[in-house]
């Protein structure tokens, strides 16, 4: 149903983006990178219309990420992260920078869910 949609899964822990891009292929067409040059060029290549980026990165790198492209509006962004109580978190989905939150540890159904509300909405 949403083999058409591009998801980037951004992370620093490349074995939880393996697993990630295995569970959610059946979905999905999932693309993976732990680097923000490897990000870029799936972007550009591929046309992403989701993006999953860490809050808690090294060097804030999956929030350069979603900020670079949070004026794109062909792209469903949303931040996984274990801070429930930061006031950056709620202010980047107040501002636009961020569609959704996820919370970790993440649940695969969580998060599943979220990514077919972000497809639905670019269908719509």
């Amino acid at each position: 149903m949403y083999q058409n949609i591009n998801v980037l899964f951004f992370d620093d822990k490349k074995f939880l983006l393996k697993g990630l891009q295995r569970h959610f292929n059946k979905q999905f067409t999932c693309h993976i990178a732990t680097t923000l040059e490897e990000a870029t060029e799936i972007i550009n290549t591929h046309n992403i219309q989701i993006l999953v980026a860490d809050h808690q990165m090294p060097d804030e790198i999956g929030i350069k990420l979603l900020n670079t492209y949070k004026d794109n509006e062909k792209i469903r962004r949303i931040l996984t992260t274990s801070d429930r109580h930061s006031d950056l978190v709620l202010t980047m989905l107040n501002d636009g920078m961020v569609h959704a939150i996820v919370y970790t540890p993440l649940s695969r159904d969580v998060l599943g869910e979220e990514m077919k509300s972000q497809a639905n909405a670019i269908k719509n």
